[in-house]
């Protein structure tokens, strides 16, 4: 992915951030105010709604009233053997109230419950009969109580009665009482009520009117429905609502989700506000027939709510605007960004080519470095075999060796740091040997002592265990720089190298220590001494120890390898730098004495010396090895390292001459050593047609890998590839011999 790309993605998601949390922060607020508007109207609402109910039903009562006073004032054979009486009394109020269907007229003295009305008008009008819930309320009006019936259902008609006490309190103690009935048409709230959705609720939470006319006609109850299985609590809310209307004697604001009428599978967002009707009627001073008893006028006590769909309120429109402006907004960022991208990405893509540039320069620079490195280094160590050499011939050979190394280890350092800058460095654990470890990094020391008065003393602890698992390789990189580092800085006097242990668990921390009588370094350069040459300030860089990739690769690979470094120094008399890296615990096997004595008086050094002049080679005369290389001194150094085996040695320069040698199989090698990297065709192209050949030869051939790439991990690369094994550059005799026992002597490992 190209780094325009990357900053298009960047930016477009700090757009798409700002963007989103915008419209989630717009579109929250404006639906808090909308929806506080909302509540603050439909309050008003609810309050109109209130006053215009219980104007009409105190109208209804005060009729009934003087329908009273009219029966009460006239003699009782005039209204009951006349209907000219009051009719056309009657009639008048009918026309006045549409929904007054009938008058009904009974007489405590026709039985304490009469059932029937002695007298109804119109005659034709269905009696109602005192039974059940209207017992109640007649035996209420026979003691004077005036009250409001709930709605009920008759002849297929929604209606409410209003009772009340006809006789003053004296005809009532005579026993003799009348009331009246008056039957109202339920549809008298609906007219008043759609104009807004209002509902009306009794105290058992019946639906005494609605907007919606099935609620009040099939006599909803959201308590039942939400206690009914059936439902799956899609009612639950708006009988929380309900409940709230009937236990409150205050006006209150509910918001509420239930299904939608029109979509039973969808459960709407709706707001509620509610009062009491009672409530509102008992602060009516107006009226002259309500009693001290407030809650008991309108007999079950009636609650009326003003419910209203959030969706039909201006804030989904609203939040429409807003996410669309949101898409329009986040659109404007990304053309914005397009252009952007362009002049951001320029100074990362400009470091990027210079990085690559650096990293192609050091990976060209380290395999044109090893291919002469490998003759001086592969010839020198070849010849230090060799005996009967003059000992001044052999100190040249040794110090050409060391030296060649030395330059090895630097192009290792070189490569290492710019593989930690572009994210392929690794770290490979192993088991490996510590005193030969510890050996190793001794004897390519010696070498950067060379003449100066420097006594170098090697102290390792008696504990330390003969084994451990980690990463061998930059372990001993790791005490290589510390070493170079502290000879380099000692004109003379003594570098000190301890080496101990800490057991913690099945973890070993590893604890070397390098001191030495050098210059020192300045208090104010300690901070940057583990600095690189790249990042550090030119004109002091050269008067600091270690200043540079010595010290800053030893920091990197501690770091990388879990560990720890520290320094302290005196400027003038030296330093001592520590590090603290962490190992794994093979077994409690520990160096013995004899070999601790030995490192420490250099004899270990020698004994490695006389292993490498007296190194068995098998006898492996008739074996065959085809050497392919486009370098004709890399060919010339292995072919003089495998020939002291007697084995037959061929040398070809090109990887279409090794395919047409192994297709025609004359002879047949008992292994191929490859390099992996030649100009004409890549060893991997090369290894790939062989094994296309398709004979068992072509096929099962041992194909090793020479190669200059010594990043960690790159052997698991070449044996992915397809190659049995891997060669590094320049060629190791301890590591050649170990290849050829094992692909040629078929020595199992």
């Amino acid at each position: 992915m190209s780094i325009r790309i990357k900053v298009i993605l960047v930016i477009m998601i700090i757009v798409l951030a700002i963007t989103a949390s915008s419209v989630i922060i717009s579109v929250s607020s404006a639906q808090s105010r909308i929806l506080s508007t909302l509540e603050t109207k439909m309050e008003e609402m609810v309050k109109m709604a209130n006053e215009n109910i219980t104007s009409e039903v105190t109208k209804l009562v005060e009729t009934a009233s003087t329908l009273a006073s009219i029966v009460r004032n006239n003699p009782r054979n005039m209204v009951m053997d006349s209907v000219f009486g009051i009719g056309p009394t009657l009639d008048g109020y009918r026309d006045e109230h549409p929904y007054l269907m009938s008058i009904s007229i009974f007489e405590s003295s026709r039985g304490i419950f009469p059932r029937n009305a002695m007298y109804t008008y119109p005659l034709n009008s269905p009696s109602l009969e005192l039974t059940g819930n209207y017992a109640e309320m007649a035996r209420d009006a026979f003691n004077g109580k005036r009250t409001v019936s709930t709605t009920y259902s008759q002849a297929d008609e929604m209606v409410f009665y209003i009772f009340l006490p006809v006789d003053d309190a004296r005809s009532i103690s005579e026993g003799t009482a009348r009331i009246i009935v008056l039957t109202v048409n339920s549809s008298f709230f609906k007219t008043r009520v759609e104009s807004g959705n209002v509902t009306i609720v009794d105290n058992t939470g019946k639906i005494v009117a609605s907007i919606q006319n099935n609620w009040a006609l099939e006599q909803w109850n959201f308590l039942d429905l939400a206690e009914d299985p059936k439902t799956n609590n899609v009612y639950n809310e708006v009988a929380g609502l309900v409940q709230r209307m009937i236990s409150s004697a205050e006006p209150g604001v509910a918001r509420f989700s239930m299904p939608d009428e029109d979509n039973r599978g969808v459960q709407a967002d709706y707001l509620a506000t509610f009062m009491p009707i009672s409530k509102s009627v008992g602060d009516s001073e107006s009226s002259d027939w309500i009693l001290e008893n407030v809650p008991s006028e309108l007999g079950d006590t009636w609650s009326l709510a003003v419910i209203s769909s959030v969706a039909e309120s201006s804030f989904y429109e609203i939040r429409i605007l807003l996410i669309i402006s949101g898409f329009v907004f986040f659109g404007l960022g990304m053309v914005a960004a397009t252009f952007a991208s362009g002049v951001i990405a320029k100074p990362f893509e400009i470091a990027k080519a210079m990085s690559k540039a650096k990293t192609t320069f050091l990976a060209n620079l380290s395999h044109d470095m090893r291919t002469p490195l490998n003759v001086i280094i592969g010839f020198s160590d070849l010849s230090l075999t060799k005996k009967g050499l003059p000992g001044d011939v052999v100190e040249y050979l040794e110090k050409i060796y060391g030296t060649g190394n030395n330059l090895l280890g630097i192009i290792n350092d070189l490569l290492d740091m710019s593989n930690m800058e572009g994210g392929k460095f690794g770290i490979m654990h192993a088991e490996y040997d510590a005193s030969a470890l510890i050996n190793d990094t001794v004897k390519s020391n010696l070498i950067h002592i060379g003449s100066k008065p420097i006594q170098l003393k090697i102290l390792p602890s008696e504990n330390l265990p003969a084994r451990l698992i980690g990463d061998g390789l930059r372990l001993r990189q790791v005490f290589n720089n510390l070493l170079i580092n502290a000879i380099n800085d000692t004109r003379e006097g003594t570098v000190e190298w301890k080496i101990s242990c800490h057991k913690e668990g099945d973890k070993i921390w590893l604890v070397s220590s390098v001191s030495d009588t050098g210059q020192g370094i300045k208090p104010e350069d300690i901070d940057n001494i583990f600095i690189d040459y790249s990042n550090q300030d030119s004109s002091n860089m050269r008067s600091m120890k270690g200043a540079g990739l010595n010290l800053a690769l030893t920091k990197r690979m501690t770091d990388l390898m879990g560990g720890k470094i520290s320094v302290n120094s005196v400027y003038g008399k030296g330093s001592t730098f520590t590090v603290w890296i962490p190992q794994k615990f093979v077994n409690d096997q520990v160096i013995s004495k004899e070999v601790t004595e030995n490192l420490k008086n250099f004899k270990y050094i020698e004994q490695k010396r006389r292993d490498n002049a007296e190194i068995q080679r098998m006898n492996l005369k008739g074996k065959k090895i085809l050497v392919v290389d486009d370098v004709a001194l890399n060919l010339d150094v292995a072919k003089w390292m495998v020939e002291p085996y007697g084995i037959t040695v061929d040398c070809i320069t090109g990887g279409q001459e090794a395919i047409s040698k192994v297709r025609d199989a004359q002879p047949e090698y008992d292994a191929i050593l490859l390099t992996s990297f030649m100009a004409e065709m890549p060893g991997r192209e090369v290894l790939n047609k062989i094994r296309e050949v398709g004979s068992d030869y072509s096929k099962n051939v041992p194909i090793i890998a020479l190669t200059t790439n010594t990043v960690t991990g790159n052997n698991d690369i070449f044996l992915k590839w397809g190659f049995q094994d891997v060669l590094s550059k320049p060629l190791d005799i301890h590591r050649l011999d170990m290849i050829i026992r094992r692909w040629v002597g078929k020595e199992k490992s």
